[in-house]
């Protein structure tokens, strides 16, 4: 009997990996992933993010996903600096996302400036639900994005 568990949360991983290429730290298994269970892996079916447009006021949209996204740890965590678009007020700039202040002056940013590359590269679903209610957004941009976050704390409850 094994002491493993299997649980149904996607791997963010798993959806950035190229196709029928295995992961890192699979040892001997040939690449061509034939047998999965044989390689101490298995095959994940993540949900495709997708974007939609929501009124945010005075003509404006946002572009906000229909699932959050999972970044790894590393980036979830890491030291960024933000492209000109998101962070045009201090160019250069370097942000620690392990700092929770930090982290969430680049998800206002980003939910605020970013199209959905940004989205996909900086905010981590997770940690966005936990920063959300001390997030400092405009009214519209909160109650487009509000929907979303609250259907995946509903989800994990």
């Amino acid at each position: 009997m094994s002491d493993r568990v299997t649980r149904d949360i996607p791997s963010p991983s798993a959806a950035r990996l190229p196709a029928l290429v295995p992961p890192t730290g699979l040892g001997q298994c040939s690449r061509e992933l034939t047998d999965l269970a044989a390689c101490g892996a298995d095959l994940e079916a993540v949900p495709r993010i997708e974007f939609v447009r929501r009124p945010v006021g005075r003509g404006r949209t946002a572009l906000v996903p229909t699932d959050l996204p999972r970044l790894p740890v590393a980036a979830a965590l890491a030291t960024v600096v933000l492209p000109l678009h998101l962070n045009w007020s201090e160019p250069g700039r370097s942000f620690q996302l392990a700092d929770r202040a930090s982290r969430a002056r680049v998800y206002e940013m980003v939910i605020r400036e970013g199209n959905p590359e940004d989205v996909l590269a900086y905010i981590d679903g997770v940690l966005l639900v936990d920063l959300w209610s001390d997030l400092v957004l405009p009214r519209l941009v909160r109650a487009a994005w509000g929907q979303v976050v609250m259907a995946a704390t509903t989800v994990a409850a």
